[in-house]
């Protein structure tokens, strides 16, 4: 039975192993480099983060199909991802100094979804981010 036009198509085999090393990689990097986790710290459910990459791929093309062609930006298919981080928390502490600690686990994924959604926003010229210098 051949699939009509108008059915969901996924993502590439490809363009999702891309997404998904893509933000795999961003995740590590800000709770390493940005909040200064060690990775035995911490774990990041890569379940997790396939669903949100499916949910919003299946978004994006929900949104193209009942908006006659129109795309969605980069901001806003960033605030999609921020928002299923937030919903599926991917990130863990699994730390047993930590794990317990209110500071660390509370909003960890609150962070890591803010902190992507500046990556978006810095990455098409939306935000500057300041140096200390004047202009």
């Amino acid at each position: 039975m051949a699939s009509s036009p108008n059915r969901y198509q996924r993502l590439s085999d490809d363009d999702f192993i891309n997404m998904l090393r893509r933000l795999n990689e961003e995740f590590d990097d800000y709770l390493r480099y940005g909040l200064g986790y060690k990775k035995e710290q911490y774990f990041i459910c890569g379940l997790d983060i396939i669903d949100a990459i499916i949910r919003v791929d299946k978004r994006l093309a929900y949104f193209l199909y009942f908006h006659q062609g129109m795309k969605i930006n980069e901001c806003k298919k960033a605030a999609l991802f921020a928002y299923w981080i937030i919903k599926l928390r991917p990130i863990k502490i699994i730390d047993d100094k930590l794990k317990n600690d209110v500071e660390h686990n509370a909003r960890i994924n609150e962070k890591l979804a803010a902190n992507h959604l500046l990556n978006a926003l810095s990455g098409v010229g939306q935000v500057k981010f300041w140096d200390g210098h004047e202009g």
